[in-house]
């Protein structure tokens, strides 16, 4: 039995402004909410789950004082389909309150990204990339 796992199941993002994050969520990425509690939801993306926990609870199960500064050094990432899809999740992140990190721009290397954050701060990668399908 190998102990190298096939893929990551999850992604945990912690929360301290958690219906918020929550919202953000269903509404600026549409991404398919499963399940919720009063502290934890998770949504179900095609081959993993992102669970958006309250960072108190995290905190006491992992028996740690602080997390440090958000965010971390992490970025999460979106590959779309369409150049057009990245202004699309800007509009949308924008029309939320969202913070854009940096805007949507073609970079000289041929691809499209856009660089924002959750309420949390947790920094998202969103591009088009003309060599990949997403």
């Amino acid at each position: 039995m190998s102990l190298i796992p096939a893929r990551i199941d999850a992604v945990t993002l912690a929360s301290t402004a958690f219906r918020e994050t929550v919202t953000f969520y269903e509404d600026v990425f549409a991404f398919e909410k499963i399940s919720e509690s009063e502290i934890v939801a998770r949504f179900r993306l095609q081959n993993i789950f992102l669970d958006i926990i309250k960072a108190d609870v995290l905190l006491e199960e992992t028996h740690l004082t602080n997390f440090g500064g958000l965010p971390g050094p992490v970025t999460l990432a979106i590959t779309v389909r369409e150049p057009d899809d990245v202004d699309e999740y800007m509009r949308r992140i924008r029309a939320a309150g969202g913070p854009i990190i940096a805007p949507a721009e073609d970079k000289p290397s041929g691809p499209r990204i856009l660089y924002a954050a959750d309420p949390e701060g947790h920094i998202w990668e969103i591009g088009w990339f003309p060599a990949t399908e997403a």
